[in-house]
């Protein structure tokens, strides 16, 4: 009995670890594709998923933990152009990616305001 828990354990010992490292991993910047400057809070997404991020204030993100598999990775942010890329992740993979959005006009409707004039006498 003492040898076949010893058994147990050894092998849950060597496939307990292997089991957790089946993920890759994707890093990289958001850049304006004008200034090449540093995008803060763009969001990026793996589509199908719950997986994402948003750039920090130096542009970069991390999404960890991503099971292997092909994705489209959507990177979109107020005022540029959303942008979709396909990214084949395998495991154990750390995939780096410099990505650019270009600068996007966002026009709205135009909006009057009326107003009257209104005056009440105080007596």
């Amino acid at each position: 009995m003492l040898k076949l828990l010893s058994v147990l354990i050894l092998v849950l010992g060597t496939i307990v670890p292997g089991l957790r490292a089946q993920t890759a991993m994707l890093t990289g910047v958001v850049k304006d594709s004008v200034t090449l400057e540093a995008l803060i809070s763009a969001n990026i997404s793996l589509a199908g998923t719950l997986q994402g991020a948003a750039t920090s204030t130096e542009g970069t993100f991390v999404i960890r933990k991503i099971p292997p598999g092909s994705y489209v990775l959507r990177i979109s942010l107020i005022g540029y152009a959303a942008r979709e890329f396909p990214v084949n992740l395998a495991v154990n993979d750390s995939l780096f990616i410099e990505l650019y959005l270009q600068p996007e006009h966002v026009e709205e409707e135009e909006v009057v305001v009326d107003t009257l004039q209104r005056r009440n006498a105080i007596e």
